[in-house]
C-alpha cells in the first residue's frame, strides 16, 4: 500500500509528463521517450494497480468500452495489415493499447495540473525556433522539431489549452486567496499594524493572482504565433472553432470572473498586435494568405488529361480524396487492408493510365502514402468496420469527459471543482481539434498525433477518474 502515494513516484511522472509536453515541438523523439519510460514504470509498477482494474471496468462501463475499442481497434489494424502483402506495417494502432496500463497506474499517482501547465509554458518556446527557422534560415514554413502540419497543429492545441488554463488561474487564485482581505481587517483593528507590509503583501497578492495567469496568457500568444508561421492551412480553419472551445468553457463555468479577465485579454491582444507590427509576420501572412488563394483557384480546374499546370498542395489533397474514395468503394466492408494506399493508389492510377482515363493532378501524388484524412483512409484500407472503430478511438473518451463535467461535477466539492473542470474540458478540447485535424492529414499515420493523443487522453481521464473516485469515498 506504500506504493499507493509514493511520492518520488508521482514527482517523477509528473516531470516526465511536463517533459512530453514541452519537447513535442522543439526536440525530436524526445517526447516519445519520455512516453516510453513512462509506460516502463506502468508496467514494472503493476502490482500498484493490477488488483483494481476489474472493479473500475465493472464501475464504469464507458471506461470499459474506451479499452475495449482501443484493444479492437489495434487488433483489428494489425490483422488487416498481417492479411495484406502490401501492407507497410501495422503503423501507431499499438499506442493506444500501451495507454490503457497507464491509465490504471496514473490513477494511483497524484498527478499535478500546474506540471500540465508549466509543459505548456515551455512548449511556447517554439516561437523562438519558428522565427529562427523563417526569417533566418529563410525556410518557406516553420516546422519546429518535426514538420509544418504537426508544428501548426500541435501549436494551436497547446494554445487553446494554455488560454483555459490562465482563465483556471485566475478563478483558483481569485475563489482561494482571502489573505489580503483578512489584512485589511487587521490594518482597520490593529494600530501598530505595518504599512508597508500591507503595502507588500498587496503587491505579492496581485502578483499571486495575476503572475502565473499572465505567463500563461503569453504562452498561448506565443503558440499562436507558432501557428501562424507554420503556414498550416487546417490550423488557420481550427482557430475560430478553438476559440469558440474557450469562450463555451468560460461562459458555462466562469462567465462571473468576466471583469477579471477583461484586462488579461486587452493585455494580449496588445502584445499579439505589439509581435506583428514588430516583426516580419505581417508580410508573411500576406504572403501566405495569396498564395492560399492561387491554390484554392487551381484546386478544382486541373480535371482534364491534357492540363499540365501546376497541382496545388489543396488540388493534390482533393485528388488524393476521390482515390480514396474509389478505393473504398471497391472494398466498402474490410477496406485494401492496413497501410496499403501507397500500393492501391499506384495500382489504380496504372489501371487508369493503361485506359487512358488518367488525369494530370493524378499523376502528381504518386508520392503520398496516406490520403490526407484519416476518415477516409480509415475507410478505404479498413473499411466500414475499421472507420467505426476510428470513431470511437474519438467518440468514447469524449462522451467520458462530457459526461464527466455533466453528472460528476455536481457531486465535486468545491476544492477541487476547477481542477475537475479543466482536466475534462482538456480532453474535451484535444478530442475535438484531432477530430477536425482529422479531415486534411492522417493523424494516427504520424507518430507525433498518434503520441500526444495517446498521452493527453489517459492522462485526463485517470486525474478525472481519480476526483471521481476520492469525492465517491468521502461522500460515503
Amino acid at each position: 500500500m506504500a506504493n499507493f502515494n509514493n511520492q518520488k513516484l508521482s514527482l517523477t511522472v509528473n516531470i516526465l509528463i511536463t517533459l512530453a509536453l514541452s519537447s513535442f515541438l522543439l526536440v525530436k523523439n524526445m517526447a516519445g521517450g519520455a512516453i516510453i519510460i513512462l509506460l516502463l514504470l506502468s508496467l514494472w509498477f503493476y502490482k500498484i494497480y493490477i488488483h483494481d482494474i476489474r472493479k473500475i471496468l465493472t464501475d464504469n462501463r464507458l471506461i470499459k468500452l474506451i479499452f475495449i475499442n482501443f484493444i479492437l481497434y489495434f487488433a483489428y489494424n494489425t490483422l488487416s495489415s498481417f492479411l495484406h502483402d502490401k501492407s507497410t506495417g501495422s503503423g501507431y494502432a499499438y499506442y493506444f493499447i500501451c495507454s490503457i496500463p497507464v491509465f490504471f497506474f496514473m490513477r494511483h499517482l497524484i498527478i499535478k495540473i500546474k506540471y500540465l501547465i508549466i509543459g505548456f509554458l515551455l512548449a511556447s518556446s517554439s516561437m523562438i525556433l519558428a522565427f529562427f527557422q523563417i526569417f533566418y534560415m529563410e525556410s518557406e514554413r516553420a516546422f519546429g522539431a518535426t514538420y509544418p502540419i504537426a508544428f501548426g497543429n500541435i501549436s494551436l492545441v497547446f494554445c487553446t489549452s494554455s488560454l483555459c488554463c490562465m482563465i483556471y488561474l485566475v478563478s483558483k487564485h481569485f475563489n482561494t486567496t482571502n489573505r489580503l482581505n483578512q489584512n485589511k481587517d487587521i490594518k482597520n483593528t490593529d494600530k501598530s499594524y505595518n504599512k508597508n507590509s500591507y503595502i507588500k503583501i498587496k503587491i505579492l497578492s496581485i502578483i499571486h493572482k495575476y503572475g502565473l495567469s499572465f505567463l500563461t496568457l503569453i504562452s498561448a500568444i506565443f503558440a499562436f504565433c507558432s501557428m501562424i508561421l507554420s503556414g498550416t492551412r487546417a490550423s488557420l480553419l481550427a482557430f475560430i472553432p478553438a476559440m469558440l472551445m474557450v469562450l463555451i468553457y468560460f461562459i458555462i463555468f466562469y462567465r462571473n470572473l468576466f471583469i477579471r479577465i477583461i484586462p488579461l485579454i486587452l493585455l494580449g491582444f496588445v502584445i499579439t498586435i505589439t509581435i506583428f507590427w514588430a516583426t516580419p509576420m505581417l508580410e508573411f501572412i500576406s504572403n501566405k494568405i495569396d498564395s492560399s488563394i492561387d491554390d484554392i483557384k487551381t484546386a478544382t480546374s486541373i480535371v482534364k488529361k491534357e492540363d499540365k499546370q501546376k497541382v496545388s498542395s489543396i488540388g493534390q489533397r482533393v485528388v488524393m480524396w476521390r482515390v480514396a474514395t474509389e478505393l473504398f468503394k471497391e472494398n466498402p466492408i474490410f477496406g485494401t487492408g492496413y497501410n496499403t494506399f501507397y500500393s492501391e493508389k499506384n495500382s489504380l492510377i496504372e489501371r487508369k493510365k493503361a485506359s487512358g482515363a488518367i488525369t494530370f493532378a493524378e499523376t502528381s501524388i504518386s508520392k503520398y502514402n496516406q490520403p490526407h484524412n484519416e476518415y477516409l483512409r480509415a475507410l478505404s484500407e479498413t473499411g466500414i468496420l475499421g472507420f467505426i472503430l476510428l470513431l470511437g478511438i474519438f467518440i468514447l473518451p469524449l462522451l467520458f469527459f462530457i459526461n464527466s463535467l455533466r453528472f460528476k461535477l455536481k457531486y465535486v466539492q468545491k476544492k477541487r471543482r476547477d481542477d475537475f473542470i479543466l482536466i475534462n474540458y482538456l480532453g474535451i478540447i484535444v478530442i475535438l481539434l484531432f477530430m477536425q485535424f482529422a479531415m486534411t492529414e492522417g493523424i494516427l499515420s504520424r507518430s507525433i498525433f498518434a503520441t500526444l493523443y495517446t498521452l493527453i487522453i489517459p492522462v485526463s481521464m485517470s486525474m478525472s477518474h481519480r476526483i471521481q473516485i476520492i469525492e465517491h469515498n468521502e461522500n460515503i
